[in-house]
């Protein structure tokens, strides 16, 4: 245990220095939904499910930069062979990654969803707390596969478009439940409709979360 809270505050510690991860996924995921607003128009025709879409966009591409260049900064320091050769649990690592990973993206939301709001003419949810929590599950299942992604792929030389591959088609069914529960709560839809895509994106982290931990160590000896 004393392993994961190390490391997840080296993490944020390295972060608060450098503000380079968050910064870059904060503008970059800013620029996806500034061009997705001027190319769809302010006013499109279903505004809530463009908007649940184009959110999501901004935040899955935010989040691969964010895997990429968290896992290689580790394994250009050589920081992650000397968490091997201790005696520390991998799982506790694989946690640490996956939840600093995790606070990084949640930050970046921060800004994302008030924007899209703002950018697509949209009211506040009748449920906001409930969107928060959609973002946490849908951003949870996004991480958790793709620290474990991520550690694979930085270990290649072809790591900048190898993740990508690798993450999205896995991601598919956690981005589908996250969008259509998001655009219902956007379209001020009862909580009883969202339950049903709630209880999904619960069951993908689950199950994702357990054999990410079960393989890491086989995928990061590799």
């Amino acid at each position: 245990m004393r392993v994961f809270w190390a490391i997840l505050w080296k993490d944020v510690r390295q972060e608060w220095r450098r503000r380079e991860l968050v910064v870059v996924m904060a503008v970059f995921s800013l620029v996806v939904l500034v061009m997705f607003s001027f190319a769809l128009g302010i006013r499109p025709d279903r505004p809530t499910e463009v908007a649940a879409a184009v959110m999501w966009i901004a935040i899955t591409f935010a989040g691969t930069l964010g895997l990429n260049r968290s896992l290689a900064l580790e394994r250009d320091d050589q920081c992650l062979r000397a968490l091997l050769l201790s005696p520390a649990d991998r799982s506790w690592i694989y946690l640490a990654k996956t939840v600093g990973n995790l606070l990084f993206l949640l930050i970046v939301e921060a800004v994302i969803v008030p924007l899209t709001f703002v950018l697509f003419n949209l009211d506040v949810p009748e449920h906001p707390g409930w969107v928060g929590f959609v973002c946490f599950l849908g951003s949870f299942g996004f991480v958790s596969v793709g620290t474990l992604l991520a550690g694979m792929a930085t270990a290649t030389r072809m790591r900048d478009w190898l993740l990508p591959l690798l993450l999205f088609p896995i991601q598919v069914p956690v981005l589908i439940s996250a969008v259509r529960a998001t655009a219902l709560l956007l379209a001020a839809r009862p909580l009883e409709d969202v339950s049903l895509w709630l209880a999904l994106l619960g069951a993908f982290d689950l199950v994702f979360l357990a054999l990410c931990i079960i393989a890491f160590e086989h995928v990061v000896e590799e």
